[in-house]
Formats: C-alpha cells, structure tokens, sequence
C-alpha cells in the first residue's frame, strides 16, 4: 500500500477542525472500531465544542492540535476515574478519535469538582 499525500492529510484534518468537533471523556476506553467506550453519565456532564489550529508538520505525517482550553461542567455527582478523551464529529454524533490518557493523567472527579483539557493537550496526527 502506498503513503498519502500532506494535501490527502490536510483535506482528513481539516475535516475534524472545521466541523463542529465535540470532546468527551472516557471511564472506559472503546475498542477500535469506537464501541464500548464509556463516558460518565449525569451529574452535568456532556460532551464539549473543541477548536483545533491548523494542520501542521508531525514529521511523519501531519497534525491538528486543540487551540483553546476545553473547561466542563462542574460535576453535580462524581463522574469517577477519567482514563481517556475523544473527538466526535457533534454533540451526539460518530466517533472520530480517541486517545488513552498517559502515565498519572487519569483524574477522579467527584462532585463539585471540573475536568479540563488544557489548550495543546489533545493531538490528532495522520501518520
């Protein structure tokens, strides 16, 4: 099979960036065809709008990065332990992207308490 294209790249990134992407978060990470997954349910939480910059060199490959800091609700009952966060192409729509939180990121969140991906935190590549 041969490689892609940057513009091939650029045209799937920009994709993600210019839609509508919403960000969720996972208690338990979906398998790759993205079923499984679960996010908290209740407590306020739902699935946030992120922005991504433009598509940029990721050598190999290219690479879209989150441009704003993403802050959700503050949680009227606990969520419980964060593992992982993904990209959806609306509020309730397909999953596009998931990533596993690495090393000590995971975060329990108990009531009162607020999650929030940092601005550069979240990363899509196209190798």
């Amino acid at each position: 099979m041969g490689d892609v294209s940057n513009v091939y790249r650029d045209a799937e990134l920009n994709e993600i960036r210019n839609g509508t992407p919403f960000v969720g978060l996972f208690l338990t990470m979906p398998a790759a065809n993205g079923t499984g997954g679960v996010e908290p349910t209740g407590g306020s939480y739902i699935r946030k709008a992120i922005t991504f910059g433009a598509p940029a060199d990721a050598s190999p490959g290219r690479k879209i990065t989150q441009s704003a800091t993403v802050d959700f609700n503050e949680a009227t009952a606990d969520w419980g332990v964060l593992v992982g966060a993904g990209i959806w192409d609306a509020v309730a729509g397909n999953l596009l992207n998931f990533k596993l939180f690495t090393g000590s990121v995971t975060k329990t969140i108990l009531t009162g308490q607020m999650a929030r991906l940092l601005s550069g935190s979240y990363v899509i590549t196209i190798p």
